[in-house]
């Protein structure tokens, strides 16, 4: 089995109070908000299921369910409704950031959208197809992706994907609260086509590959030589290692052998943070 290495440090010390804040404040807004918790549990699936055994928990969908991906039920985001209740809605999130930090895995929803139909939404995303017709899963639940996917998007593509939130919120690389998106407007749900997929040019998803070579080399780099790793704080690694990707984009050195070994380079010659 590889090793997986997650460019994100620990969460901020502040970031259950700060997410609580902000549900808070989308209440004040809209009483009627509810809030979502969005898990890959390919990260941890062991411990994601034995969470999700407690009661609270119960009422889940797996947003793989009845698609044309449902044979991969066990690399499926997960959509996990929070409580109403402040007191136990709190609880909640500090289960969910007590398992996923430092991980990928984990973001938040505010939507007036109930579960069945924020899964159907997610649903009409779950794959992308380029101009020669071949289609590529989307890991939007790996919050990695989930900026770069959407970085990726045309405006009305993008607007689609955000339509049935009023915020998205995720855990940055620096372990802060960000907002992604949202907006206030009244949803309107993108239906899931037959094979639920979104058409792209093959601009964009070159586009979505630049954006996840940074985290795809030091993950291949990590299995290879873990012991560099301990020398530099995660998410300044990260931004080190994507300047370096832009300067040899520059100097038009494309060779994926090459740049593994600039970056191997750079891992051990530099200490970030």
């Amino acid at each position: 089995m590889s090793i997986m290495y997650c460019a994100y440090d620990r969460h901020a010390l502040d970031l259950a109070d700060v997410l609580a804040q902000a549900m808070t404040q989308s209440l004040e807004t809209n009483p009627d908000m509810r809030f979502y918790a969005l898990i890959d549990s390919a990260f941890a699936p062991k411990e994601v299921a034995s969470l999700l055994d407690k009661a609270a928990y119960r009422q889940t969908v797996s947003i793989y369910v009845d698609t044309p991906l449902r044979d991969f039920e066990e690399l499926s985001p997960i959509l996990v409704p929070m409580p109403q209740d402040e007191a136990e809605r709190q609880l909640a999130i500090a289960d969910w950031l007590a398992l996923c930090n430092g991980k990928p895995m984990l973001s938040f929803i505010a939507s007036a959208l109930g579960l069945s139909q924020l899964k159907q939404h997610f649903s009409a995303f779950l794959q992308v197809r380029d101009d020669s017709n071949m289609r590529y899963v989307l890991r939007f639940a790996d919050t990695c992706m989930t900026s770069a996917i959407l970085n990726c998007l045309h405006p009305e593509q993008k607007q689609a994907w955000l339509a049935g939130m009023a915020a998205w919120w995720l855990i940055g690389r620096d372990g802060s609260l960000q907002l992604l998106g949202g907006t206030s407007a009244s949803p309107v749900v993108v239906q899931p086509n037959d094979w639920h997929d979104q058409t792209i040019s093959d601009a964009q998803l070159i586009r979505l590959h630049q954006e996840g070579e940074a985290d795809g080399l030091l993950s291949n780099l990590y299995g290879a030589m873990p012991k560099p790793f301990t020398d530099h704080r995660p998410s300044v690694l990260y931004q080190q290692t994507s300047k370096l990707l832009e300067q040899l984009d520059r100097q038009q050195i494309h060779d994926d052998q090459m740049r593994l070994e600039k970056v191997a380079a750079l891992l051990i010659a530099q200490r970030f943070g």
